[in-house]
């Protein structure tokens, strides 16, 4: 795929009213967010957080998911435009997380570097609301068979950085290692992350 090993920065994915009313949405109480003592899971440095599921293995967790649908068609109608290529995906799962600035963190800046799945994808990351707290994807790339270990703190390399702000997504080729960063002076980091498997692996 065209996509592969790149990253795409969209701003106004979808209109000024939808992201208006996800915000209101996510930032309110209507939202059942769940406790998580490791937002981004791994080995090195735990970092506590809210998620809340919308969508898995083929079926809907939240009342929210319908609203974060234009997101992902959006994103998929922009990959197309960006490479010419349209793609067979299916929608694996979507997540929100939240998360609120911390008064004392431990280990770097970084939180736990993942990716979000094992099968060949796009990731599709969408910010809320305007904060601080990068997200940061890294040079080094998961495959499959020939390199599915995470690499160590200290070999990471900054591919590129994306400062969350309301109504911008990026997409991006989720076999890339990539992390966020915590706020420190936002009152609350809120991300949709979406992530897209394409269905015939022979096309990566």
């Amino acid at each position: 795929m065209n996509w592969k090993g790149k990253h795409y920065v969209i701003d106004d994915v979808v209109s000024s009213e939808k992201q208006l009313k996800i915000k209101d949405i996510f930032l309110s109480e209507k939202v059942q967010w769940k406790f998580s003592r490791d937002i981004a899971g791994g080995n090195y440095y735990p970092r506590p957080g809210f998620g809340h599921g919308l969508f898995n293995n083929g079926a809907t967790q939240s009342q929210w998911f319908e609203l974060i649908m234009p997101i992902i068609e959006n994103s998929l109608r922009t990959v197309y435009k960006l490479t010419g290529e349209k793609g067979d995906y299916r929608l694996e799962k979507s997540r929100a997380f939240m998360q609120i600035p911390l008064r004392n963190v431990s280990g770097p800046e970084y939180d736990n570097h993942h990716i979000d799945f094992i099968e060949p994808h796009l990731a599709v990351l969408y910010y809320v609301c305007d904060a601080d707290g990068d997200t940061v994807l890294f040079e080094n790339v998961y495959h499959p068979q020939n390199n599915t270990s995470a690499p160590e703190p200290s070999e990471l390399i900054e591919k590129a950085r994306i400062t969350p702000k309301m109504g911008r997504v990026v997409i991006f080729d989720g076999y890339h290692w990539h992390t966020a960063t915590q706020p420190k002076e936002a009152e609350v980091r809120c991300v949709i992350n979406s992530n897209l498997v394409l269905q015939d692996k022979t096309l990566y």
